[in-house]
């Protein structure tokens, strides 16, 4: 492998692009594959793109030589394809960093994991997406079953120490479902990193209140404060709930976003006027979902 796909914002900080950032990356992001063998149906993989963000190739030499200090993590995405686990092998080897590396990718065998922890991995993150099984077989096919992701979760924990789970918001899930399948991933000590649907192919985004709200309830559940409802909204705890989950070090600006927002993820710290707004978002969705069920 002598070139690899950059994202946009990772290219302009390891100078291989003379491209603006309206926030630095605190994770470099590469992606590995031109095809995936995955069909779900709300995807956006494309040749050159994933989500909003575009993957210009770049030799990798270059990009090893350059990899900037201020950067705290490594992130390969990797699309479903027959020598995925070789190429994640190769790639760690050439990058030879001393940053630590998440592979974000579809289940595999347990000795699979430990061949990838051997490489120089240090955790998985696994493209789980759909909160029920009901939504997994109808919008995911070409992939392995639903049990194998819950199964691959749990193996990624006891290989790497450590697994996160991406969960997407506005797939067709009620609120109940999203909050169950965060409860189930944080009793196994899985980590959750929330995403919002970003339709290409029809379909609505969730709206941001909705999403403020169960931002909060992740980091409600995680924190293990979850009483089964949300009354209670500090400034504080919006601040952390509000901003991009995942793994460790991982921030993917404008992952899901344009830059003009607004901001689903915010990839910085909130201002104190973003975090009172974003108090008055989860009051008022959670108002809404009193009215409605009474």
């Amino acid at each position: 492998m002598d070139q690899i796909r950059v994202s946009a914002a990772s290219a302009a900080l390891l100078g291989l692009a003379d491209w603006e950032l309206a926030v630095k990356p605190s994770t470099l992001y590469f992606m590995l594959g031109e095809r995936c063998q995955g069909q779900c149906s709300y995807c956006t993989q494309g040749g050159a793109s994933l989500s909003r963000v575009r993957w210009p190739r770049f030799p990798l030499d270059d990009v090893a030589a350059g990899m900037p200090s201020e950067a705290e993590r490594i992130c390969l995405q990797t699309r479903l394809y027959p020598s995925v686990l070789d190429d994640v092998v190769a790639v760690v080897e050439r990058l030879d960093s001393t940053l630590p590396v998440s592979v974000s990718m579809n289940p595999v065998e347990r000795s699979d994991m430990a061949r990838l922890r051997r490489a120089g991995v240090d955790r998985a993150g696994i493209g789980l997406d759909c909160c029920t099984p009901e939504l997994f077989n109808r919008l995911k096919d070409g992939v392995p079953s639903w049990q194998r992701y819950l199964q691959g979760l749990r193996d990624a924990r006891d290989v790497f120490g450590a697994a996160t789970a991406h969960l997407i918001v506005g797939l067709g899930e009620t609120d109940s479902d999203a909050v169950a399948m965060m409860q189930w991933l944080a009793r196994r000590d899985i980590g959750i990193a929330l995403f919002a649907h970003h339709p290409v192919h029809g379909g609505q985004r969730p709206s941001v209140e909705r999403y403020r709200y169960l931002q909060l309830a992740r980091y409600l559940i995680v924190q293990g404060r979850y009483d089964g409802g949300i009354t209670d909204v500090s400034p504080r705890d919006m601040a952390m709930a509000a901003r991009t989950s995942g793994c460790p070090g991982c921030n993917r600006p404008f992952y899901t976003e344009r830059v003009r927002g607004p901001l689903y993820n915010y990839p910085r710290p909130l201002s104190e006027v973003e975090q009172h707004r974003a108090v008055k978002e989860v009051h008022h969705y959670a108002r809404r979902i009193r009215i409605a069920s009474q």
